[in-house]
């Protein structure tokens, strides 16, 4: 039989003996596929001058998200390795990134694998496009689940996807890309910080389905900005520019409208880079004691033992003579 040459274009595989074009030879051993669930991986990616040098080596997917793909088994979601900073994109711009419990599960997948890392230093959330971060729950799929056991199902399951981000053991950033609406800003306050782009509006519209927040999004807009003002947002089903969101608390930071959102982001992420892994951990170990409500003796504790862990680790005494020696002079 005549073999047929297959003439898709080739992804870089680390397995093979030299390196993409452009990226300096690693000097690792080769690594199984990529996987999120299989760390040493990401080891063994070509180390490339910059991430942006590195989409000239290796074809994206689909183009959307820099850094070395690490989970090519999902259907709704992208994901990659920047350098320590897990980059997790929702694909589903045609449906303005709908929330479908396929995509909910992916999403718990996705940051329960990843936690088992020790090498992240925060991890950030988008929607494709520009429209929408996310539309909320999937109202097709929806339809055909009428009964009071498949709604108690949607609400412990989509709560246990949101949980993922919550629990995740380092920052979780919000990028807004576009309008987060329904679940869709549920998901967003799930996440532990949020910037978002000029033009994105926060609703939290469930109201205007006749029903109520059920994936712990009403719980974390009330800790967010208050009881009063979370009613009001509730009921009224505001649509939230980023002016009042930056002033009620929604968000952290909103690109200037004359500016690219994606060098924006890059820019507030720079020093979360800067950190190392454990350090961003023992931040979010707080902020979660916090968020979860756990008591004030036990929250002083908590700070010591991170205190503890830090300081004896040795990138803490590596920082400590730089600083005592530039003082020193």
């Amino acid at each position: 039989t005549r073999k047929v040459r297959d003439r898709r274009p080739k992804l870089f595989d680390p397995r093979n003996s030299g390196p993409a074009r452009g990226c300096a030879r690693s000097t690792l051993r080769p690594a199984k596929p990529f996987s999120v669930c299989q760390p040493a991986a990401f080891h063994a990616a070509p180390k490339c001058a910059s991430f942006g040098a590195y989409s000239e080596c290796v074809p994206s997917r689909r183009g959307r998200i820099r850094g070395v793909s690490v989970a090519m088994e999902y259907q709704y979601l992208e994901v990659a390795d920047d350098n320590g900073l897990l980059k997790v994109m929702i694909n589903r711009p045609h449906k303005r990134n709908a929330l479908s419990q396929g995509v909910l599960a992916e999403l718990r997948q996705c940051f329960e694998r990843a936690a088992k890392r020790d090498d992240l230093c925060a991890a950030v959330l988008r929607g494709a496009g520009e429209r929408c971060f996310a539309a909320g729950g999937d109202l097709q799929e929806f339809d055909a689940m009428r009964s009071t056991e498949q709604a108690e199902r949607i609400g412990i399951d989509s709560s246990a996807a949101l949980d993922a981000i919550r629990h995740f053991p380092v920052p979780v950033v919000a990028l807004l890309n576009g309008d987060a609406l329904g679940g869709g800003a549920e998901l967003a306050v799930a996440c532990d910080l949020r910037v978002a782009a000029a033009h994105v509006r926060i609703g939290f519209v469930q109201g205007t389905l006749n029903i109520a927040p059920a994936w712990g999004g009403g719980t974390d807009l009330m800790r967010l900005v208050g009881p009063a003002q979370a009613l009001r947002l509730l009921c009224r089903a505001d649509l939230v520019a980023v002016e009042e969101a930056l002033s009620l608390g929604l968000i952290q930071g909103h690109c200037p409208a004359a500016e690219d959102f994606d060098i924006y982001a890059e820019q507030f992420l720079a020093p979360f880079r800067e950190r190392k892994p454990q350090v961003t951990r023992a931040f979010k170990a707080l902020a979660r004691a916090q968020r979860e409500g756990l008591a004030s003796d036990a929250l002083r504790q908590l700070e010591i033992a991170q205190l503890v862990s830090t300081w004896c680790h040795a990138d803490h005494w590596q920082a400590h003579d730089r600083v005592l020696a530039r003082i020193s002079r």
